[in-house]
């Protein structure tokens, strides 16, 4: 006999101690403040991802996904402390990033499906998959399909409810202006190799991450273009396809915690209201004295818009 309320206590448990290092490290900062270090990349063969990695092989798996502007390396103080907790905790540069392969296609269920084979190659059992920007609209796909134990969402809420905030919010719609920019060819390939990503973070995070983060972002996406783009290309490529598989997305029960900075500057945090009509499962929402990467050290219940 199971154990439900025990189980689900476990579940309850889990979430918040990963979403704790996901949310913040020992100086405060989260996702996209590590020290910049020469990292060695493994490769998963099934999937071809290349990812880094921290911690006991044996120890229970949790995937972090990062997001654009980003690399994997954003996550390595999340990873030293999930470490230092128990857990096998991996992250792979993007499907499209180098120096892994692009993918087949890149709408969110291929990218989801991608994810779900990469980490259950690494790991049989159920694994925690974590995901920032990008990667956490995949996590939302991935979670009604994949064997995932809990899963944990960091500024974008689940699609629909950002669709339905661009479609009512004029103010996010603007913040959100970048991505009808992202369909025009060519101009911007050359914005990305020319100091938008450093743009892009001043908006959005000011301040933060530190310069050599930011130095190794712009190489990385310069390295990989057109992959980073190809992202926001297939929402609308063709029209309609990223709602249609929103739409598709059938309420998760797979425990669930979304983090949000409470002064994030792309996607405010009204947009997550009316998320929780998604869920099934158990799942919180976090609201976190930061902004775009995350950074905190208190947490409110009240988003503001």
């Amino acid at each position: 006999m199971v154990d439900r309320e025990g189980a689900g206590d476990q579940a309850r448990d889990q979430r918040a101690a990963i979403g704790g290092a996901a949310g913040q490290d020992e100086h405060g900062f989260g996702v996209s403040s590590p020290a910049m270090t020469s990292e060695s990349y493994r490769v998963e063969p099934r999937t071809g991802l290349h990812y880094l990695e921290r911690g006991d092989a044996a120890a229970p798996l949790v995937v972090l996904l990062h997001g654009f502007p980003d690399i994997p390396e954003a996550w390595l103080p999340v990873m030293e402390r999930l470490a230092a907790a128990g857990y096998r905790a991996v992250a792979p540069a993007m499907p499209g990033y180098r120096p892994s392969p692009a993918p087949p296609a890149y709408d969110i269920r291929t990218l989801a499906k991608t994810v779900v084979a990469f980490g259950a190659s690494l790991q049989e059992a159920p694994f925690v998959l974590v995901g920032h920007d990008w990667g956490a609209a995949i996590t939302h796909d991935a979670v009604t399909h994949g064997p995932l134990a809990a899963a944990v969402t960091l500024s974008v809420p689940h699609p629909l409810t950002f669709l339905r905030s661009l479609a009512t919010d004029p103010a996010q719609l603007h913040r959100s202006r970048y991505m009808g920019f992202f369909q025009l060819p060519g101009l911007p390939e050359r914005a990305l190799r020319r100091g938008f990503v450093r743009e892009l973070w001043a908006r959005w995070s000011p301040g933060r991450p530190p310069p050599l983060h930011v130095e190794a972002v712009e190489a990385r996406i310069r390295a990989s273009l057109p992959g980073p783009l190809a992202y926001y290309r297939a929402m609308f490529r063709p029209l309609g396809l990223f709602l249609r598989r929103a739409v598709a997305m059938r309420p998760s029960a797979v425990p669930l915690l979304h983090l949000h900075g409470q002064h994030d500057r792309c996607i405010a945090p009204g947009a997550t209201r009316g998320q929780e009509r998604h869920f099934r499962g158990p799942h919180e929402t976090r609201f976190l004295d930061g902004g775009t990467s995350c950074r905190s050290r208190s947490r409110s219940r009240s988003p503001t818009p």
